[in-house]
């Protein structure tokens, strides 16, 4: 499961933050979709199941995120993390296929 979030400045429409959030789960058939007020889907459905417990914590991953980038700022020690995180997902990514 991956969530990719945007934080969009509405005044300028710029991206100030973009990360990708992934997660696996032992189960599958999510269909998860992202509106204007919040999440849709039946989410109810995977509350006890790995699927849910891999969206809970993309949730919380996200709301992390957002608290150490936004409310504590780039400057804080707290970024090194999420910027680890994004380096060891794009290195998996990158191992994912052989190029020739």
């Amino acid at each position: 499961m991956a969530v990719d979030l945007k934080v969009i400045d509405v005044d300028s429409g710029e991206i100030c933050e973009a990360r990708r959030v992934e997660a696996t789960s032992k189960s599958s058939g999510l269909s998860v979709g992202v509106y204007r007020s919040g999440l849709s889907g039946h989410l109810s459905e995977y509350k006890n199941t790995q699927v849910g417990k891999a969206i809970r914590a993309c949730i919380i991953e996200i709301a992390d995120y957002l608290q150490c980038s936004l409310v504590e700022g780039k400057d804080g020690g707290c970024m090194d993390e999420y910027n680890q995180k994004e380096r060891n997902r794009r290195e998996k990514t990158r191992n994912a296929i052989k190029l020739d």
